[in-house]
């Protein structure tokens, strides 16, 4: 995760308030798909993590997370 957070300042990919966020969402998605950081998460993964957190979030955040995980899995 390191490097993520790493390319998310070095590309300036979001401003530096959110990064942390940005890696927490990832974090959460490995989580919730039972999957360690060295796997690839599936679009399935994606999105029934985001399905899960739309439940619970507020819209923006499920952007947020979207967007994270968009970022990490290219």
């Amino acid at each position: 995760m390191q490097e993520f957070r790493e390319y998310l300042i070095k590309k300036r990919l979001t401003g530096p308030k959110a990064v942390d966020f940005y890696l927490l969402w990832v974090k959460r998605c490995f989580h919730h798909s039972g999957k360690r950081p060295d796997e690839k998460l599936t679009q399935e993964d994606v999105d029934r993590f985001l399905k899960q957190e739309s439940r619970e979030r507020e819209k923006w955040q499920v952007h947020q997370a979207k967007q994270a995980i968009g970022i990490y899995r290219f």
